[in-house]
């Protein structure tokens, strides 16, 4: 596994020196950097991660809104700036199915709206069959209900995992 990773890392940055060359393609310098961002997080490298993300914000400013916005609420709660992940991911999506948002309730012990915006999404999630993305869902609303002392359901949805 270890190889995969390392191959990762040199095709991104490789991508990233590309892309810098060429100005006009402005949303491949961000997915190049964002995905580079997400491979050092993998890694365990938070604060490269957090590098690379606040590079593709500034490189995403001028031509997405909404990928900036949830790309600095991505680096305030990886800095454990809760208040302010919050107010960045609110302009990403203000509905009751942004899971970011729940994130940022449950660790603030806010059990109740932490599970308004876990629960939306696990309906599409299952739906669409994203394995990945439904288990941590499925994690997050089982702790929910867990932390308010709701074994029952805290069970059920840790089993459906």
């Amino acid at each position: 596994m270890q190889g995969y990773y390392e191959k990762a890392f040199e095709y991104y940055a490789k991508d990233i020196i590309i892309q810098q060359k060429k100005i006009k393609y402005q949303n491949d310098r961000i997915f190049a950097t964002s995905r580079l961002a997400e491979l050092y997080l993998t890694s365990g490298d938070t604060i490269t991660a957090i590098k690379y993300f606040n590079q593709s914000a500034i490189y995403s400013r001028p031509y997405d809104e909404s990928k900036y916005y949830n790309l600095r609420g991505t680096v305030n709660f990886l800095q454990g700036n809760l208040d302010s992940a919050l107010y960045y991911f609110k302009f990403v999506n203000a509905s009751e199915d942004n899971p970011n948002l729940g994130e940022i309730y449950l660790l603030k012990k806010n059990y109740a709206r932490a599970l308004q915006y876990f629960l939306k999404p696990l309906v599409a999630a299952k739906k669409a069959n994203k394995i990945y993305y439904n288990m941590v869902l499925l994690d997050n609303i089982a702790k929910c209900y867990a932390n308010q002392n709701n074994l029952t359901l805290a069970q059920k949805y840790a089993t459906e995992l």
